[in-house]
């Protein structure tokens, strides 16, 4: 069905297609260890939050890097529940 593009416009979609697939799947990773990190807070376990809550912040920023040249991934939803979900666990050990 592609192959009729040119060169130049496959890779550009080939590059969103990547861009996106990582944001897909870091998101999930983000997600997972903040809201185990509020779990976590929930129970007085500091010491596992934090080293949660650090996970999901350094996969936030690797989303952010994945995306960096596709802005329009910016908001994306699952990269907004994402960062949405690292703020929430944040929030909960201020």
């Amino acid at each position: 069905m592609t192959s009729g593009l040119p060169d130049e416009v496959r890779s550009i979609l080939d590059a969103r297609f990547e861009a996106r697939e990582r944001a897909i799947t870091e998101s999930r990773k983000v997600i997972r260890a903040a809201a185990n990190a509020i779990r976590c807070l929930h129970r007085s376990e500091r010491e596992g939050a934090d080293v949660l809550i650090e996970e999901s912040g350094g996969r936030l920023a690797t989303i952010n890097e994945a995306i960096s040249e596709t802005p329009e991934l910016a908001s994306h939803g699952v990269v907004l529940d994402a960062a949405k979900e690292y703020t929430e666990a944040c929030l909960t050990r201020a």
